[in-house]
């Protein structure tokens, strides 16, 4: 399971960078379609990183 550990890790760590960098992006940026796509998939895979943690507590 220590691989699921790192996929999740480093997933979180995108994710995180990938964040910064939408929050650095301009506010008519952040307002547009494209912003809406973006923040939907960084949730998305958020919502990846979550899962595989789940994983990892209920391995034996």
């Amino acid at each position: 399971m220590k691989a699921l550990e790192q996929v999740g890790d480093n997933l979180r760590s995108f994710v995180e960078e990938q964040r910064g960098a939408f929050d650095e992006m301009s506010e008519r940026w952040q307002e547009g379609d494209r912003a809406a796509d973006v923040s939907d998939w960084l949730d998305s895979l958020e919502e990846v990183v979550e899962a595989l943690a789940e994983c990892e507590v209920s391995a034996p």
